[in-house]
């Protein structure tokens, strides 16, 4: 059998199959399982990549907006901060051996 005769059979082959029914994409879809909230939010998610990249961008900005909207006050000064590093040796140091 050569390469045509190949061809024509297969041509042959591909004519004769039967359609399938109208009915039967219909039933194949409704027999199909129902996706689970995480694979439904998956896939919207990666079907287009700024859409991936705004989930995860969001949570940052969100951090920065409220880190920003809410200051923190200051009461202390730096010589008091800077200070509190070394209360555990000011209060073993005593002074009378000076």
């Amino acid at each position: 059998m050569n390469d045509n005769e190949l061809d024509t059979a297969l041509a042959d082959l591909a004519a004769r199959r039967p359609e399938a029914p109208d009915y039967l994409a219909a039933r194949i879809v409704a027999n199909l399982p129902e996706p689970s909230a995480f694979q439904f939010i998956r896939s919207w998610l990666l079907q287009s990549v700024w859409r991936g990249a705004t989930a995860l961008i969001l949570p940052l900005a969100l951090g920065f907006v409220l880190g920003l909207g809410n200051p923190v006050e200051q009461e202390m000064s730096w010589v008091e901060s800077e200070s509190l590093l070394f209360a555990d040796t000011l209060e073993e140091y005593d002074s009378s051996e000076i």
